[in-house]
């Protein structure tokens, strides 16, 4: 078989590889055919079958296998039918109150229609046919794939719209102890049931009580080298400690004490 340019790929020649090589349907030909219903899927090829018609001066799904003339399908234009070639995502195009499928070999072929574009099928209903994959797979006797198998999503929404994200109950002041203080990150919480209180639970001290671990970054004062977490000078209070950014941060379990609030 000659190299083929998968760039220039024809619907016809697609399935003709398929066949051939007996591989899935090229992606560029295999529609959403998961989105749909198998009653769409049926309705779909009725419609097709019943009203479409193949353009003059184009082969037939047959003449054309295995050819780089592509088959230009004719159906009117009816919004169901536009809707279900939409939720498929194949190409076409509406002109004088036609829709029009440039390359529609595969799509043809998916549905299980003759050269005649006749149904020689009559319902779906099989143990063979669980989804309309299988039923795709099944009528055309080509293995027809999931073209989206999983999917992700997003939104965007004006930034200038969005409201304030709130903490509930609204904290008066946040301070880093850790999950001591539970999902509301509450310092009276944190007082009360530390970690060191737990690890010495038989012994009842109370100067355990309050202290924890939490994560913070050091800084450090310029003028006097100084190094908390604050962000001024516990030595002069007028100078503001700077980020130490060469500093890797192996002080972040540093023993912070917590008041009783």
């Amino acid at each position: 078989m000659p190299r083929i340019d998968v760039s220039v790929l024809t619907a016809s020649r697609a399935l003709q590889l398929s066949r051939h090589f007996d591989i899935p349907l090229h992606p560029k030909f295999t529609y959403l055919w998961h989105d749909v219903t198998l009653n769409a899927l049926a309705q779909l090829a009725e419609v097709v079958s019943q009203t479409g018609r193949v353009a003059e001066g184009t082969p037939s799904v047959d003449a054309a296998d295995g050819s780089d003339t592509p088959v230009e399908l004719i159906v009117p234009d009816d919004p169901k039918t536009k809707e279900l070639l939409e939720a498929l995502l194949v190409p076409h195009v509406v002109a004088e109150g036609n829709v029009v499928i440039d390359d529609a070999a595969a799509f043809i072929t998916s549905l299980g229609l003759s050269e005649s574009l006749s149904k020689d099928w009559f319902s779906l209903k099989s143990p063979r046919i669980k989804s309309t994959i299988d039923a795709v797979t099944l009528l055309s006797g080509i293995e027809i794939r999931k073209r989206a198998p999983s999917r992700i999503g997003g939104r965007m929404g004006r930034p200038e719209k969005s409201k304030a994200r709130e903490m509930k109950p609204p904290p008066h002041v946040l301070f880093p102890i850790g999950n001591a203080g539970g999902r509301d990150r509450s310092l009276r919480r944190a007082a009360g049931s530390s970690k060191a209180a737990a690890e010495r639970a038989s012994e009842i001290d109370v100067q355990y009580l309050g202290i924890i671990d939490v994560d913070v970054g050091v800084r450090r004062c310029p003028t006097c080298l100084n190094e908390t977490y604050q962000t001024r000078c516990g030595m002069r209070r007028f100078h503001r400690a700077r980020h130490v950014l060469s500093v890797v941060f192996a002080r972040s379990a540093e023993r912070d004490h917590v008041p009783k609030v």
